[in-house]
């Protein structure tokens, strides 16, 4: 073979190269980081351990779970507000709740987004209240879309 027929050569496996490079990396880099990956699809379960049971959910039945609680309502901006409160300042001492407080707080803390202290017993009973990481979570989203 001639010196020209070596360099042909050298340009095709050059452009072969060229051409494998970005799939070869994005490949190596999904094996190496498989498990984050499924975390992220919509599919991906998540083992939960509550009461002494351990089960998996995906993140859309978490999503349902919550969405029932609140009875397929939104939050209200009195909601949003309680919220926003107990994000600023982690707990917020509640005397006697008035029954307006508690219709604000029931749909939240059924909803898993806030928690009454001590935390057996009635929400009207609780001496303080907390928002949850659940509730932060939801409220940091919000804020992050504007």
């Amino acid at each position: 073979m001639n010196c020209e027929a070596w360099i042909q050569v050298a340009h095709v496996l050059r452009s072969y190269v060229d051409t494998l490079t970005w799939p070869a990396v994005v490949l190596i880099i999904c094996v190496i980081y498989q498990s984050s990956i499924r975390a992220l699809l919509p599919g991906a379960k998540i083992k939960l351990n509550i009461f002494g049971f351990s089960f998996e959910a995906t993140i859309p039945e978490i999503e349902l779970s919550i969405n029932e609680n609140l009875r397929g309502g939104k939050l209200s901006p009195e909601q949003w507000q309680w919220l926003k409160k107990l994000y600023d300042q982690p707990f917020e001492f509640v005397s006697r709740p008035t029954p307006k407080e508690l219709e604000i707080l029931r749909p939240l803390r059924n909803s898993a987004l806030v928690k009454g202290y001590p935390s057996e017993g009635f929400l009207a009973d609780a001496k303080s209240v907390a928002i949850t990481t659940l509730g932060r979570l939801l409220l940091k989203a919000k804020n992050d879309k504007g």
